[in-house]
Protein backbone atom coordinates (compact mmCIF):
# COMPACT_ATOMS: atom_id res chain seq x y z
CA UNK A 1 0.00 0.00 0.00
CA UNK A 2 0.92 3.55 -0.74
CA UNK A 3 -0.48 6.67 1.01
CA UNK A 4 -0.64 9.93 -1.24
CA UNK A 5 -2.44 13.55 -0.80
CA UNK A 6 -2.22 16.75 -2.64
CA UNK A 7 -4.41 19.69 -2.01
CA UNK A 8 -5.24 23.32 -3.28
CA UNK A 9 -4.61 25.94 -1.05
CA UNK A 10 -7.16 29.32 -1.07
CA UNK A 11 -7.80 32.40 0.31
CA UNK A 12 -4.23 33.06 2.82
CA UNK A 13 -3.55 29.65 3.35
CA UNK A 14 -6.62 27.63 3.68
CA UNK A 15 -7.01 24.62 2.63
CA UNK A 16 -10.16 24.44 0.65
CA UNK A 17 -9.43 20.91 -1.31
CA UNK A 18 -7.28 17.85 -0.18
CA UNK A 19 -7.41 15.07 -2.34
CA UNK A 20 -5.79 11.31 -0.16
CA UNK A 21 -4.88 7.89 -1.71
CA UNK A 22 -4.35 4.83 -0.95
CA UNK A 23 -2.96 2.42 -3.74
CA UNK A 24 -3.50 -0.97 -3.39
CA UNK A 25 -0.59 -3.10 -5.00
CA UNK A 26 -1.69 -6.30 -4.04
CA UNK A 27 -5.22 -5.61 -5.40
CA UNK A 28 -7.07 -7.29 -2.92
CA UNK A 29 -10.69 -5.92 -4.16
CA UNK A 30 -11.89 -4.50 -7.48
CA UNK A 31 -14.21 -1.46 -8.27
CA UNK A 32 -16.71 -4.27 -9.17
CA UNK A 33 -16.22 -6.20 -5.95
CA UNK A 34 -16.74 -1.98 -3.97
CA UNK A 35 -19.74 -1.63 -6.07
CA UNK A 36 -21.16 -5.02 -4.84
CA UNK A 37 -20.18 -4.73 -1.40
CA UNK A 38 -21.80 -0.86 -1.35
CA UNK A 39 -25.41 -2.29 -2.34
CA UNK A 40 -24.84 -4.94 0.68
CA UNK A 41 -26.07 -4.03 4.23
CA UNK A 42 -22.13 -4.62 4.83
CA UNK A 43 -21.55 -1.07 4.07
CA UNK A 44 -21.64 1.69 6.64
CA UNK A 45 -21.41 5.20 5.55
CA UNK A 46 -23.67 8.39 5.56
CA UNK A 47 -23.30 9.09 1.93
CA UNK A 48 -27.03 7.79 0.37
CA UNK A 49 -25.56 7.84 -3.63
CA UNK A 50 -23.20 5.69 -6.31
CA UNK A 51 -22.49 6.37 -9.50
CA UNK A 52 -20.71 3.65 -11.75
CA UNK A 53 -18.99 4.88 -15.02
CA UNK A 54 -17.18 2.73 -17.26
CA UNK A 55 -15.14 3.00 -20.47
CA UNK A 56 -14.45 0.67 -23.42
CA UNK A 57 -12.53 1.37 -26.54
CA UNK A 58 -14.67 2.09 -29.62
CA UNK A 59 -15.01 -0.94 -32.05
CA UNK A 60 -14.02 -3.60 -29.32
CA UNK A 61 -14.80 -4.58 -26.06
CA UNK A 62 -11.16 -3.53 -24.36
CA UNK A 63 -12.44 -1.62 -21.18
CA UNK A 64 -10.41 1.42 -20.63
CA UNK A 65 -11.30 2.41 -17.21
CA UNK A 66 -13.86 1.69 -14.45
CA UNK A 67 -14.53 3.80 -11.60
CA UNK A 68 -16.75 3.72 -8.79
CA UNK A 69 -18.10 6.68 -6.72
CA UNK A 70 -19.12 7.01 -3.60
CA UNK A 71 -21.34 10.62 -2.82
CA UNK A 72 -22.49 13.55 -4.63
CA UNK A 73 -20.03 15.21 -6.84
CA UNK A 74 -21.36 18.68 -5.23
CA UNK A 75 -20.25 17.21 -1.34
CA UNK A 76 -18.09 18.07 0.87
CA UNK A 77 -16.18 14.07 1.09
CA UNK A 78 -16.56 12.27 -2.44
CA UNK A 79 -14.87 8.72 -2.67
CA UNK A 80 -13.46 7.55 -6.12
CA UNK A 81 -12.16 3.56 -6.34
CA UNK A 82 -10.60 3.13 -9.95
CA UNK A 83 -8.35 0.84 -11.58
CA UNK A 84 -5.03 3.04 -11.61
CA UNK A 85 -3.62 0.41 -14.19
CA UNK A 86 -6.18 0.76 -16.82
CA UNK A 87 -5.71 4.80 -16.27
CA UNK A 88 -1.88 4.88 -16.08
CA UNK A 89 -1.53 2.50 -19.25
CA UNK A 90 0.06 0.00 -16.46
CA UNK A 91 2.58 2.57 -15.47
CA UNK A 92 0.69 1.94 -11.98
CA UNK A 93 -0.78 -1.62 -11.49
CA UNK A 94 -2.88 -1.08 -8.50
CA UNK A 95 -6.93 0.05 -7.44
CA UNK A 96 -6.79 3.44 -6.15
CA UNK A 97 -9.04 4.40 -3.23
CA UNK A 98 -8.90 8.20 -3.56
CA UNK A 99 -11.03 10.60 -1.25
CA UNK A 100 -11.73 13.86 -2.27
CA UNK A 101 -12.28 16.09 0.85
CA UNK A 102 -13.79 20.13 0.41
CA UNK A 103 -14.03 23.04 2.80
CA UNK A 104 -14.56 21.86 6.53
CA UNK A 105 -13.47 18.19 5.58
CA UNK A 106 -10.26 19.75 4.00
CA UNK A 107 -9.47 22.12 6.82
CA UNK A 108 -9.63 19.51 9.58
CA UNK A 109 -6.98 16.93 7.19
CA UNK A 110 -4.37 19.13 6.40
CA UNK A 111 -2.83 20.26 9.82
CA UNK A 112 -3.62 16.16 10.77
CA UNK A 113 -1.60 15.08 7.90
CA UNK A 114 0.98 18.12 8.73
CA UNK A 115 1.17 16.78 12.32
CA UNK A 116 1.58 12.79 12.23
CA UNK A 117 2.18 9.76 9.63
CA UNK A 118 0.34 10.28 6.37
CA UNK A 119 -0.61 6.59 6.07
CA UNK A 120 -2.41 6.21 9.41
CA UNK A 121 -4.35 9.54 9.17
CA UNK A 122 -5.35 8.43 5.56
CA UNK A 123 -6.76 5.07 6.71
CA UNK A 124 -8.76 6.65 9.76
CA UNK A 125 -10.17 8.99 7.28
CA UNK A 126 -11.30 6.70 4.81
CA UNK A 127 -13.10 4.91 7.68
CA UNK A 128 -14.41 7.32 8.43
CA UNK A 129 -16.21 8.01 5.17
CA UNK A 130 -17.25 4.18 4.59
CA UNK A 131 -16.30 0.86 6.33
CA UNK A 132 -17.36 -2.68 5.52
CA UNK A 133 -18.66 -4.24 8.90
CA UNK A 134 -19.76 -8.36 8.62
CA UNK A 135 -23.73 -7.84 8.58
CA UNK A 136 -24.38 -11.48 9.00
CA UNK A 137 -22.53 -11.23 12.21
CA UNK A 138 -25.49 -9.14 13.68
CA UNK A 139 -26.67 -10.83 16.80
CA UNK A 140 -30.32 -10.97 17.31
CA UNK A 141 -29.92 -8.28 20.05
CA UNK A 142 -29.15 -5.68 16.63
CA UNK A 143 -25.46 -5.47 17.62
CA UNK A 144 -23.84 -2.28 17.00
CA UNK A 145 -21.66 -2.00 14.03
CA UNK A 146 -18.74 -0.76 15.49
CA UNK A 147 -18.82 -4.07 17.00
CA UNK A 148 -19.35 -6.14 14.22
CA UNK A 149 -15.80 -7.81 12.55
CA UNK A 150 -14.53 -5.69 9.86
CA UNK A 151 -14.56 -7.28 6.23
CA UNK A 152 -11.27 -8.88 5.85
CA UNK A 153 -10.64 -7.55 2.45
CA UNK A 154 -11.36 -3.62 3.62
CA UNK A 155 -9.37 -4.85 7.35
CA UNK A 156 -5.73 -5.81 5.22
CA UNK A 157 -7.16 -2.50 2.90
CA UNK A 158 -7.27 -0.11 6.29
CA UNK A 159 -5.12 -2.15 8.81
CA UNK A 160 -6.25 -1.33 12.20
CA UNK A 161 -7.73 2.33 11.19
CA UNK A 162 -10.27 3.74 13.89
CA UNK A 163 -12.93 6.56 12.74
CA UNK A 164 -11.29 10.20 12.62
CA UNK A 165 -12.73 12.99 12.99
CA UNK A 166 -13.49 15.41 9.58
CA UNK A 167 -16.17 17.70 11.15
CA UNK A 168 -15.41 20.40 14.11
CA UNK A 169 -17.55 20.50 17.56
CA UNK A 170 -20.72 22.61 17.09
CA UNK A 171 -20.75 24.86 19.97
CA UNK A 172 -23.93 24.16 21.83
CA UNK A 173 -26.66 27.17 21.09
CA UNK A 174 -27.13 29.53 23.29
CA UNK A 175 -30.96 30.91 24.88
CA UNK A 176 -30.64 33.62 22.89
CA UNK A 177 -30.04 31.44 19.68
CA UNK A 178 -33.06 29.04 20.76
CA UNK A 179 -35.12 32.17 21.43
CA UNK A 180 -34.28 34.13 18.06
CA UNK A 181 -35.04 30.49 16.02
CA UNK A 182 -38.31 30.20 17.56
CA UNK A 183 -39.26 33.89 16.97
CA UNK A 184 -38.14 33.54 13.69
CA UNK A 185 -39.78 30.17 12.25
CA UNK A 186 -42.33 29.49 15.14
CA UNK A 187 -43.65 32.61 15.70
CA UNK A 188 -44.37 33.84 12.29
CA UNK A 189 -47.09 30.54 12.63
Amino acid sequence: MRSWMNFSLINHGTPKRCDINIDDYRMVVTPADVLSALQSPDAVTHARTCLVQQGWRVGSSEVTGHTVYLGQAGSRQRLRVYDKGLESGGEIPAVRWELESKDEPAETLVPKLAADQWGPVIRRRLVSFVDFRDSSQAVATEAKTRDRPRLAWFQMLVDLAEKATAYLPKPPRSINDVISWVSGQVGTS
